[in-house]
């Protein structure tokens, strides 16, 4: 089945990208009439292959390449789709042209085609320059919720989560230093990481000694995270768990701690963990059967999928990422009709569950429909 869905995804894309280099090459012999058609498509071929390159690459080629073909194939994937929907567009327009008999010069000699789509490749080019600043600029989002439960001698908890940072060779220790400054000046009493703290391959993150920003946060209560799905891509989950435990980050998988004899904070495997490392994730009624149901009980789950099985398991909180609200638009359309809630705040008699967008990007290093966040929830607790 999965080679089958590969098999589609690589014919949709190639006819896109051939679709796409059609179009370019036209465009492209108004200012260059005599250009190559084979130096065109060598160079046409490598950015629409520059994707896979990158991600194929990783350990074989110099990081610095790596990195270039990893941020030319981010913002081509991005670049793709929207040229996709100006195509459309186009031929809206051009069916209009036609019905209505509109002239397809205008001033005498300028081609309306040529103008569209100059001005589309304009449009596109601002977009992703709007994207990749958004990307870099991330908010603080704010939650106040309450937890009908006493939690030792705690009124209130300051919790500060951030989620799919996708630390890599596109996201690297300066972005992870100011995240590590942002949340510091949120001034937690603890922190959680929601998964995909890196993008796949864990040695940018060991190389570049990112642990050590980690060890610099500072919390009353200590980090506690959860691995994603990209956390276990890169295949060496002993790796990855060893590198986090020395930067101070307690991973929780399918496990169940108790903090200051108040509150609990229970880490699930991330539901693609049986498909990666093999194995069936725990249910979280096996996970907390040794809990005091009376104290506070909140999840970190990567994905926010099966919100029933948590709520029945008398869950007060759940924190969750993965989705990215889509990242640029228009997957946005799409994760909200995936998930329950692909993004905010979710309330369900005394189940609450809060989503981010997440810190980081995957793919392209761009956002548009969506933010960089980091979520500060205040839980209030009273009985």
């Amino acid at each position: 089945m999965i080679y089958l869905v590969l098999i589609l995804f690589l014919s949709i894309f190639a006819a896109a990208n051939i679709f796409i280099g059609l179009r370019g090459l036209d465009i492209l012999r108004h200012f260059m009439p005599t250009i190559s058609i084979y130096i065109y498509w060598a160079l046409f071929a490598s950015i629409a292959l520059s994707v896979f390159i990158g991600r194929v690459g990783r350990g074989y080629l110099p990081a610095a390449l790596d990195r270039v073909f990893n941020i030319i194939g981010g913002y081509w994937l991005a670049a793709l789709v929207y040229f996709l929907i100006g195509a459309m567009l186009f031929g809206v327009v051009n069916i209009v042209i036609r019905l209505f008999k509109i002239k397809s010069y205008y001033r005498g000699n300028t081609d309306i085609h040529l103008i569209l789509n100059l001005a589309a490749i304009f449009i596109i080019i601002l977009l992703l320059a709007y994207g990749t600043y958004n990307a870099g600029h991330s908010k603080v989002i704010n939650y106040e919720i309450n937890i009908d439960k006493k939690a030792g001698a705690l009124k209130e908890l300051n919790i500060v989560t951030v989620s799919d940072i996708h630390l890599g060779s596109l996201i690297g220790k300066g972005r992870l230093d100011k995240m590590v400054s942002e949340i510091n000046k949120l001034n937690p009493d603890i922190v959680f990481l929601a998964g995909d703290i890196i993008d796949d391959d864990i040695e940018p993150f060991i190389n570049n000694n990112m642990g050590e920003s980690f060890r610099h946060i500072k919390s009353k209560y200590g980090v506690y995270g959860v691995l994603g799905n990209h956390d276990y891509f890169g295949g060496s989950i002993e790796k990855v768990e060893k590198a986090y435990k020395e930067a101070n980050i307690n991973i929780l998988r399918d496990k169940m701690v108790k903090v200051s004899d108040s509150f609990y904070v229970v880490g699930r495997e991330d539901a693609s963990a049986g498909r990666v490392i093999g194995g069936k994730r725990k249910e979280v009624s096996v996970i907390t059967k040794d809990a005091d149901k009376s104290l506070p009980l909140i999840i970190l789950d990567h994905q926010p999928v099966k919100l029933e099985e948590t709520k029945k398991a008398e869950v007060d909180l759940q924190f969750s990422g993965h989705t990215h609200k889509g990242q640029f638009f228009p997957a946005g359309l799409v994760t909200e009709r995936v998930f329950k809630i692909d993004w905010g705040y979710l309330k369900e008699d005394n189940f609450n569950v809060i989503v981010s967008s997440g810190y980081g990007t995957w793919g392209p290093p761009i956002r548009v429909g969506s933010n960089s966040e980091i979520v500060r929830t205040i839980v209030k607790f009273s009985k």
